[in-house]
């Protein structure tokens, strides 16, 4: 299936461009074709530069693939999740999205994935870990979450609920790296709910259900109580 363009640039555009990657050897076209292609699908991407189209199509390609990665290495092959196995997730997840700065150059992929962070961060009236506490935080953090694992598994009784809570929650109260912290801790909290429940919970599909993850977060990270961040996934 092809669809002619009527304008000055003759050209044939196929259905499946939307898949592939914005060639660079034909920089501004291709990424034009692909925009061009990508508003016959949905009307409201018109008003969007190609760029900003190709960062949500890389957005979302590398989000399945570090998700299935994890998957793969804590439930398939029943590895730890360690802070390789993090870095590794994340560094994945971070391919091909650069960090938009509002001043200055952006920060590319390769500077910030599957790193720990050296800045400081916050959000709203949420305090992180200082960054020259990260490692150690990260590292105390896993080996309790495969301590707690293992004495679970030897008594064959496990609340995979809770312990999802309580160490994503941890997570993200970590804050580790740069960017994708929420997006990795939703993972953690999945691996762990897939390995030990056989489920995957989708968090934030709809507006509603974003606004009321947004705001149970706000609250657990507030009270550092994993009560509320558990109750979103039962």
């Amino acid at each position: 299936m092809s669809r002619s363009v009527v304008g000055a640039m003759p050209m044939t555009i196929y259905a499946d461009d939307i898949y592939r990657p914005v060639r660079p050897v034909l920089g501004k076209a291709a990424a034009w074709i692909s925009k061009i292609h990508l508003t016959t699908l949905n009307d409201k991407l018109k008003d969007m530069t190609p760029q900003y189209i190709q960062r949500s199509r890389n957005e979302i390609v590398q989000h399945a693939k570090a998700i299935q990665y994890i998957i793969h290495a804590f439930v398939t092959e029943k590895q730890d999740l360690s802070e390789e196995s993090i870095k590794e997730t994340h560094r994945i997840l971070a391919t091909g999205v650069p960090i938009s700065v509002r001043e200055g150059p952006d920060i590319p992929p390769e500077d910030y994935g599957g790193v720990y962070r050296i800045i400081i961060v916050g959000a709203s009236s949420c305090n992180f870990t200082v960054s020259k506490f990260v490692p150690a935080k990260m590292q105390e953090m896993c080996r309790q979450l495969k301590e707690e694992l293992a004495a679970t598994e030897e008594k064959m009784t496990i609340d995979p609920f809770s312990i999802a809570a309580k160490y994503s929650l941890e997570f993200v109260q970590i804050h580790p790296v740069q960017d994708g912290n929420g997006r990795i801790c939703r993972m953690i909290l999945n691996a762990i709910l897939c390995r030990y429940a056989g489920i995957i919970v989708p968090i934030g599909e709809h507006v509603e259900e974003r606004k009321e993850y947004i705001g149970k977060h706000q609250e657990a990270v507030q009270r550092g109580n994993e009560r509320t961040w558990r109750s979103l996934t039962v």
